[in-house]
């Protein structure tokens, strides 16, 4: 392709490299900037609201109650589809209300929930090993738990544990 040109390939270099300063000029110059656009994109994408004549505030509500007292998170397989009935909403209104007013999707709302569960198995019992509590909580692999709770609590599970005991002595 750039054979026949050999300045294009150079041109296009140049502009590679010239894109991060660039980028950090216009955020300097503009730092809300990304964030408007960002908000822009969000409008446009629930242009026409399915939650019409919800009440967030009791769906949050709902919600919550429906995680906790059937304890849904600690099923391993629970998808949107599933909960979104459960609650008498279309899984697309569901998903709206997760990224427009819970300000997560789905699974990191669901990961939450077991995470601060997990974390109340290990503070309950010490001897539980974390990948029992991890499996008993819904994940379904360590790796995923291990990522999902260093995303959450900014710290492993082990290091977690550790916390806790030296809070403990």
């Amino acid at each position: 392709l750039f054979a026949n040109r050999p300045g294009a390939l150079h041109i296009m270099l140049s502009g590679l490299a010239l894109f991060p300063p660039v980028l950090y000029l216009i955020t300097a110059r503009y730092p809300d900037l990304f964030f408007q656009l960002q908000s822009a994109a969000e409008k446009g994408r629930y242009e026409y609201s399915r939650l019409g004549g919800q009440n967030l505030d009791e769906l949050k509500a709902k919600l919550a109650a429906l995680m906790e007292r059937e304890s849904l998170y600690s099923q391993e397989d629970l998808t949107l589809e599933e909960v979104a009935s459960r609650l008498e909403l279309s899984p697309h209104a569901l998903s709206e209300f997760f990224n427009s007013h819970l300000k997560t999707n789905f699974p990191g709302y669901v990961n939450a929930l077991r995470i601060d569960a997990a974390c109340k198995l290990m503070e309950q019992d010490p001897s539980r090993t974390v990948l029992s509590a991890a499996y008993e909580v819904g994940f379904s692999a360590k790796s995923t738990f291990n990522a999902a709770f260093l995303r959450h609590k900014s710290m492993s599970p082990t290091q977690f544990r550790a916390q806790k005991t030296r809070a403990r002595k």
